[in-house]
């Protein structure tokens, strides 16, 4: 069957309700809490939609007051649904976010379980992931099945089907409940099985047991692997692919909150992989260069307001601050 995407990325994992607290500080001293619609790649999912291309969401809610404002949020910005799936099983995640005076944060998860782990590979259908250029994982929805094997299952179809597979592990240690092994193991099972990968510093840390960028790289690179990218916070980023490696120069702005910074990121990396027909390929370390100058600009815009989809720019805004440089 030919392959005719009506969807350009298609993100798979967790949808959860962030509690963010008002103040900044710890949770211990927190008062008063604001909630809004989070998870990593449902927050991709917003951002590619923001930057004009064609986002869809997967991923399991509880059937309740939270499981309907996370739908009602993602449906109000333009992201396909038809993914995910409401559950009587398990209540909507939550998870408690504390920020600190330099928007560093602080977060605890209700989740024992939650709605997002209990996604199944039958809920996934293969026309829906036909539908799609992109597929976009992450690995928190590998602490727990039946998410688990919905993960790698949806994976193993899309490779089948022809799509770019795309990984950002976001790993949150307190999810593994303590057996940081296997969420090694896990993670490592999932970049195998993936094209594009984006690790920020520490996660390449804990993958690799090394600070150094080409060896833990090296370490990392399989066959398939296309392009591995490493987010630096406001210096940038740092990237391996085909035709070499090199550092791209991030963007300074005044940033109060980092929520969503990466997701941001990922964003505009696919999106501008899309939109400058990036052949990952061949040797073409200008196209490359140029998507990563985007995903900075898409990275550093999110820190410079609270919450993590309300963060998230267009694509106007991130030209703008492109072109000002």
């Amino acid at each position: 069957m030919a392959h005719n995407p009506q969807l350009d990325v298609l993100a798979l994992g967790e949808l959860l309700i962030d509690m963010f607290a008002a103040d900044t500080g710890d949770l211990v001293a927190a008062r008063r809490f604001e909630k809004a619609a989070g998870g990593a790649p449902a927050n991709v999912a917003v951002g590619v939609n923001r930057l004009g291309r064609r986002g869809g969401f997967v991923g399991c809610v509880g059937d309740d007051a939270f499981g309907r404002f996370l739908r009602l949020t993602l449906e109000g910005e333009g992201v396909n649904t038809d993914g995910l799936v409401s559950t009587k099983h398990a209540p909507t995640t939550l998870a408690l976010v504390s920020r600190a005076e330099d928007g560093e944060r602080d977060f605890q998860f209700y989740r024992n379980p939650g709605a997002d782990t209990l996604l199944s590979a039958e809920s996934i259908s293969d026309d829906l992931i036909r539908s799609a250029t992109i597929l976009h994982v992450g690995s928190l929805s590998l602490t727990d099945e039946p998410a688990r094997s919905a993960t790698f299952d949806a994976v193993a179809r899309a490779q089948s089907f022809g799509l770019t597979v795309s990984c950002d592990p976001n790993l949150r240690e307190p999810l593994w409940r303590g057996d940081l092994l296997r969420a090694r193991t896990e993670i490592a099972g999932l970049i195998r099985q993936s094209n594009v990968i984006k690790l920020s510093q520490d996660e390449l840390r804990f993958m690799t047991n090394t600070d150094e960028l080409g060896t833990a790289a090296a370490h990392l690179w399989h066959p398939n692997l296309k392009l591995l990218v490493v987010s630096l916070g406001p210096r940038g980023c740092w990237y391996r692919c085909a035709s070499g490696q090199d550092y791209v120069a991030g963007f300074n702005v005044a940033a109060i909150d980092t929520t969503g910074a990466g997701d941001s990121f990922v964003a505009g990396l696919l999106v501008a992989l899309l939109d400058l027909g990036v052949d990952l390929m061949t040797p073409d370390m200008e196209g490359v260069k140029q998507a990563l100058r985007w995903a900075n600009a898409a990275g550093a815009l999110a820190t410079t307001h609270l919450g993590a989809i309300p963060a998230l720019p267009t694509s106007q805004q991130v030209q703008q601050l492109v072109a000002s440089r």
